[in-house]
């Protein structure tokens, strides 16, 4: 057998170029590898992490953001010039055409959240509409094709038509808004800290008749021991200068109960300026609140004498009211029971909520029960369960705008999101 030492010489050589080469350039690589690391660790490399939401279409509106979250699909609209010089359009339906990254059936009309209350846009206005059938993947973006239905109003009558278009949007994981309860100290005299502002609107949030709140909360204070008899607001109809309360819902400290939060109410009676409060016997330990979800209902019937307090859908507490519903002209408020203003404008709040509040629903009549117990059910991220006298909804998911179609949408009063 003969050996073709060229043929050996050769590769040697090749084999002492090749390490030749990876002394001289092994640690530029190096350096390289390590900053591309760097830039992915920093999502330079994500598009999750950089993605805005891009839209196309949908002419004559601007699709500006859209995420998907645990609610649904929130999608944000500007509204351009209506054909025809129409003064308004109403939202009222929605079609995926093709969809990667969420799930929802193509072609299918979903009505947009709330079903009944169309959403309405005048020019150059905006609205935030949420479709809670379509869901979120295990993907961080998504890319959809859809197509938006609408009508306006001529003078022939109404005229229906469509906007399609695309977004890429990302999956959101938001957060619930938490309040922080302070201590008093040398300005504040109370417990205080941020709310959230509701303005008033006599026709949304003023009914003699009936009216049902429910929210959900975690709190957090374990130890009541050194808050005194200073209140816990979750949701009130606040007075204003000289203006009384008209109704609230709050845990008490329960003075009376040592270490224990009373569950009360109030509804202010218009013909004597009674504060009608639920009754004791009603008290709960904190450790039953502590870092758990619970859902608080408060309804108020007038034809029935009857205001009564739910927790997780259970009858908390109930008792016989009469008289008319005093009807004040102050904000509607969440997470705190009073609030300071300088002049008109509101600066703090007190007694406040410490923790988080979830998901307020505000409807014009008295919910029975076996809607209530519907929406303690359906869990934290329901939809509410009466859109025909539904007023407000607040998801309190990583903001504070109304859902309901009404746009009573929340102002953050010395607090962020």
């Amino acid at each position: 057998m003969l050996f073709n030492y060229l043929d050996i010489s050769r590769k040697s050589k090749r084999s002492q170029s090749a390490l030749e080469y990876m002394m001289t350039y092994g640690w530029a690589i190096l350096i390289i590898v390590i900053v591309a690391v760097i830039l992915y660790s920093m999502g330079i490399f994500n598009p999750s992490s950089s993605i805005t939401t891009v839209s196309t279409g949908f002419s004559p509106f601007i699709v500006s953001s859209a995420v998907c979250n645990d609610f649904g699909l929130v999608v944000s609209i500007n509204s351009g010039a209506f054909p025809n010089n129409a003064f308004y359009v109403n939202l009222n339906g929605f079609y995926l055409v093709s969809a990667s990254g969420i799930s929802g059936q193509y072609n299918k009309l979903y009505n947009i959240t709330p079903a009944v209350h169309n959403i309405l846009l005048k020019p150059d206005s905006s609205s935030k509409i949420i479709i809670p059938e379509i869901k979120c993947n295990t993907s961080k973006t998504f890319s959809i094709s859809a197509k938006l239905q609408y009508y306006y109003l001529t003078q022939a009558g109404n005229v229906s038509s469509n906007a399609t278009g695309t977004i890429n949007g990302q999956v959101s994981n938001e957060n619930f808004i938490n309040f922080i309860r302070e201590p008093p100290n040398s300005t504040y005299g109370d417990y205080h800290g941020g709310f959230i502002l509701l303005d008033n609107n006599s026709y949304l949030f003023n009914h003699k008749e009936g009216f049902t709140i429910a929210i959900w909360f975690r709190d957090k204070t374990l130890n009541l021991s050194n808050q005194g008899c200073n209140d816990f607001g979750l949701v009130a109809k606040n007075g204003r200068g000289n203006d009384n309360e008209s109704y609230f819902v709050d845990l008490g400290t329960s003075c009376s109960s040592s270490g224990n939060f009373a569950i009360r109410s109030f509804i202010v009676n218009s013909s004597n300026d009674e504060e009608v409060w639920t009754p004791s016997g009603n008290a709960v330990k904190p450790s039953y609140f502590y870092n758990n979800w619970v859902l608080y209902v408060f309804t108020y019937n007038a034809s029935k004498e009857n205001e009564s307090i739910y927790l997780n859908g259970k009858l908390n507490s109930s008792r016989e009211v009469s008289g008319t519903l005093y009807t004040s002209i102050a904000p509607l408020d969440i997470g705190a029971r009073g609030i300071v203003y300088d002049g008109t404008t509101p600066e703090f709040g007190y007694r406040v909520f410490n923790g988080t509040l979830a998901n307020m629903q505000f409807y014009n009549v008295s919910l029975d029960y076996s809607q209530i117990k519907q929406i303690y059910n359906e869990g934290i991220y329901g939809r509410p369960v009466n859109y025909k006298d539904l007023m407000g909804w607040w998801p309190l998911y990583g903001d504070a705008l109304d859902y309901s179609g009404y746009g009573t949408d929340g102002v953050f009063i010395d607090m962020s999101p």
